[in-house]
């Protein structure tokens, strides 16, 4: 069972996670908890660290009292009994956190290793708030760090990769004895540790990925996600009022509703419970009476046989690299991702045009500035590039399904219901695996085209 940050936002998410856990050892079966960060707290952390390195006193003092204060307060409701000075495994946490920003603050200076084990507080804390929990119900549990349950990574502070056969092995190894005496173990998903012992995180997505791990190494029957939402949504509600739930859904199609904008899992994830067969569910932690949805090989087509969901990533920018012509294409698209490569920028689209003049990139809008000067820098004063523009403020639409392969005009009913909105399209791609057409319109015009779309096919009525 992995617990997500928008479960977690106060005493009454830990309360619930433990009722989750305890009818589960009610039904006969052996869970294991995963748990991210109480909502908000991992930023939190990650803004103390870089105000800490400039020298903010205060604002790091304030921080650390917020911090302080939003467990403590959580506390309160979760421990039976609990009154005055908190317990010793809480003090001792708040008193190594406080310890390492003073340093921090001392040295001026935030490094990739000491920023991963500020942020470690987040998921540790949330790891001992539901131990709590789950003892207040009469449970017996153990939290663990992610090093502390077998996870072990290479040495890529913030975007840390595990060593699966390795982590796998020590997993098993360390919790069987676990669950054989009764034990729940709460691992602080976020995190692992590399052979060397230092704590690492596992980038976007972590918690997600250290439970997938865990479930593959154990041999779970299934995983499943509690949330703060009743499933996979064929559109964003806060959209589309009338999006339904998706009861059964693939992984790939999963992974392309992910990969696009959906936040209910994290596509690495997904690809690692695809790997090693794991079904995956997904409730509402708030709402567990909920259908929600279920991501296995198997699916079920929609109403109309074609689509399962319209999704959409804002805040994206375009960049179109205008070069010379068919003779040098290779090697343009050749420099221009080898650059994009060494900086690291997320491409969220690709295309080229039928002439092979032009390639149009789709990236965060955060990422822009940095990736138009990469890209000037290594093409432009060439015979190769005339140049490289770009577009801010764009929104990237995609509709997703399995029942688009080789089913003939999805394509003109795409177009032709955003195009009936007045609304451009700036840019169109569609993947090999002919799950998914995306396409790239202006951030203003984002909304309407994902309702026409979830109108367009039939969404609102069954999946």
């Amino acid at each position: 069972m992995k617990f997500s940050g928008t479960a977690l936002k106060n005493a009454v998410g830990y309360l619930s996670a433990a009722e989750a856990v305890r009818r589960s050892v009610f039904e006969g079966i052996q869970p294991i908890a995963v748990v991210s960060a109480m909502e908000g707290v991992s930023e939190q952390l990650r803004e103390l660290g870089l105000k800490a390195s400039h020298g903010a006193v205060e604002f790091a003092q304030h921080s650390l009292k917020h911090i302080h204060r939003t467990h403590l307060e959580a506390l309160k409701h979760i421990r039976v009994g609990f009154e005055g000075e908190p317990p010793p495994e809480f003090r001792e946490l708040i008193e190594e956190l406080e310890e390492t920003v003073s340093g921090i603050l001392h040295l001026r200076e935030v490094t990739p290793r000491s920023m991963d084990y500020l942020q470690s507080y987040g998921d540790r804390f949330s790891s001992l708030m539901l131990e709590y929990a789950l003892n207040s119900l009469g449970l017996k549990a153990k939290r663990l760090t992610g090093g502390e349950c077998g996870i072990l990574t290479d040495d890529s502070y913030g975007d840390a990769k595990p060593l699966l056969e390795v982590s796998k092995a020590q997993i098993e190894e360390r919790l069987k004895p676990l669950i054989a005496e009764g034990v729940i173990p709460v691992v602080a998903g976020f995190m692992g540790q590399t052979q060397e012992g230092y704590i690492t995180t596992l980038g976007r997505g972590g918690a997600d990925y250290a439970a997938t791990l865990i479930a593959s190494a154990m041999g779970a029957d299934e995983m499943w996600i509690w949330s703060g939402v009743d499933g996979l949504m064929t559109a964003d509600p806060a959209i589309e009022p009338e999006a339904k739930v998706i009861p059964a859904i693939s992984y790939e199609e999963a992974l392309e509703m992910a990969f696009f904008g959906a936040k209910v899992l994290h596509p690495k994830a997904l690809r690692l419970a695809e790997r090693f067969h794991i079904p995956v569910k997904v409730k509402n932690l708030l709402n567990p009476e909920a259908l929600g949805s279920e991501i296995t090989f198997k699916t079920r087509r929609g109403s109309e046989g074609v689509v399962k969901a319209v999704t959409a990533i804002r805040d994206v920018a375009l960049i179109s690299i205008e070069g010379a012509g068919t003779v040098d294409a290779s090697e343009v698209a050749a420099k221009a991702f080898t650059a994009l490569s060494r900086l690291g920028a997320h491409v969220l689209m690709i295309s080229q045009g039928s002439s092979q003049s032009n390639i149009s990139l789709i990236i965060p809008g955060e990422e822009l500035e940095r990736t138009v000067s990469a890209l000037e820098l290594t093409l432009t004063g060439s015979d190769y590039v005339e140049r490289v523009s770009h577009e801010r403020d764009l929104c990237v639409v995609a509709v997703v399904g399995e029942g688009m392969k080789g089913t003939p005009g999805v394509a003109a009913r795409v177009f032709k219901a955003v195009a009936e909105k007045g609304i451009n399209v700036r840019m169109i791609a569609q993947g090999s695996s002919e799950a998914n057409i995306s396409f790239a319109v202006r951030e203003s015009d984002g909304d309407e085209a994902v309702k026409a779309l979830h109108r367009e096919f039939r969404l609102y009525e069954t999946c």
